[in-house]
Formats: structure tokens, sequence, C-alpha cells
């Protein structure tokens, strides 16, 4: 939970065929992480399409030349899900550029375990495509610029590396439109450089992750800070940008 995006996915499967073991038609396709006790497959299909969504909506990130340029459009990226369920060797089918291809992969490469695909009753290797849709949503964007994001010493939209590491004591905070305090419930850190981009996200507070997001930091790049906080139980996100002197 990053920026602002509408997100869909479909997991479909590429053409019949397999390819030293790996199959795109199985009797069972896997199960994303979480549902393993539901015994009805209805109910653990929905499960697991509701679990993946929520991982990539709290893992996922608009990248900000994207957004900076408006670009909009589904990214395809294809993966493996091994006999035990490791994600293998994901990749872009098709891109829309400004980095939105190297943040789908990197929610690829973050997901957990997945229960892995059975076909005549034994686990297997199946190979999946995944649309993930950017598109950027006016009415939250209007609902963020009521949240003031600041951290630390922290002033103006430039930073240097150092003065990032001497702010990681504090908290981050978000105030309404009245000043108040409003709970993070979601935090990320991320650095992109032209085609460079890593982050991490927390619940809340700076973590070690977090930290090693600033360790990344190199100038000439930008920083962003992004927070979720709740609003008449929709999560708002609220951005801030600085340019990496």
């Amino acid at each position: 939970m990053k920026t602002i995006y509408y997100l869909a996915f479909l997991l479909v499967p590429t053409l019949l065929f397999s390819q030293k073991d790996v199959l795109t038609r199985v009797d069972t396709m896997p199960f994303f992480a979480g549902c393993e006790e539901m015994d009805s497959l209805s109910l653990k299909r929905k499960c697991s399409n509701e679990a993946l969504v929520a991982f990539i909506s709290q893992n996922i990130s608009y990248p900000e030349a994207a957004r900076a340029s408006r670009i909009e459009g589904t990214v395809y990226v294809n993966f493996i899900i091994d006999e035990v369920g490791n994600v293998m060797n994901p990749s872009i089918v098709r891109d829309i550029g400004a980095g939105c291809g190297a943040v789908a992969l990197s929610v690829i490469n973050a997901m957990p375990k997945w229960e892995p695909a059975k076909h005549k009753g034994e686990p297997v290797k199946v190979k999946l495509n995944l649309p993930i849709n950017f598109n950027l949503k006016s009415d939250q964007i209007d609902r963020s610029t009521k949240y003031k994001l600041s951290w630390g010493s922290l002033v103006g939209n430039e930073v240097t590396k150092t003065m990032l590491k001497e702010n990681t004591g504090y908290e981050i905070l978000v105030r309404n439109e009245f000043g108040d305090l409003v709970h993070v419930d979601d935090l990320n850190f991320a650095f992109e450089k032209k085609n460079y981009f890593f982050d991490a996200d927390s619940n809340g507070t700076i973590n070690n992750d977090l930290k090693k997001v600033i360790k990344k930091v190199k100038s000439g790049g930008k920083f962003i800070i992004s927070a979720a906080v709740q609003e008449d139980g929709e999560f708002v996100f609220v951005e801030r940008v600085f340019v990496v002197k």
C-alpha cells in the first residue's frame, strides 16, 4: 500500500506446452499463501485471489516517473511456481515503461511460498502470467492533499544520504487538515534512479528494512516516503518526494 493506483490481475496460463517439466495446464492451480487450512476448493481459490490482491497492494508502489508523466497501463509478468511453492524466474512479458515493469518484478520476487499446483495428484511446476494494471485515480490524489507528512528535521524537497541517516531515530508523522496526528498503517521508503528501483515497507515504524533503502541512496536519484492512512474505511496514500543531492 504505497501509492495511488488501481490494481487488477488475473492469473492465467501461457500457451499449452511442457518445457523441462514446467507445465501451463494442471488439474489444480497453485494457491497463494495463507489459505492452506481451507477444505473447500472454491473458498480456497477465493481466499487465494484475495490474499494475492492484498499482498500486491501492500508491496507495490507507483514509480514517481510514471506518476509524474501520467503513464498508465498494464504490465504483464510471468513466473514459475515450483513443486514446493517457490517463485522462480520472473520476467516481463510486456512493459509500459517509466519503472513500472521493475516495480512489478520486485513484487513478484518478494512473494512468499505458494501452495504448489497439482497434476494427477502430484505437486508440479507451473508457469503463470500475471497482468498488473497501473491506473491513477484522481479522486484519491485530491484526498491525499489534505494530509501532510513530516520527518524529523527534513525540510524542503532536497536531502542527502547523511540527512536521511540522521533522522532514522524520529517517527514519520502524518497530520490531517486540522493539524491532528493520524495513525500510519503502512510505511514505505523507495529510492529511484534511472532504471534502478529499490524499496521496502513496514507497519508504520522505521525498521531495518527501511534503513536498508537509505543505504542504497545515491546522489542524483529520488527518495520517496509513502504512508498509508485510513479515511472513512479507505486507505489514502500520502507521499513526499526528495531529490538526493
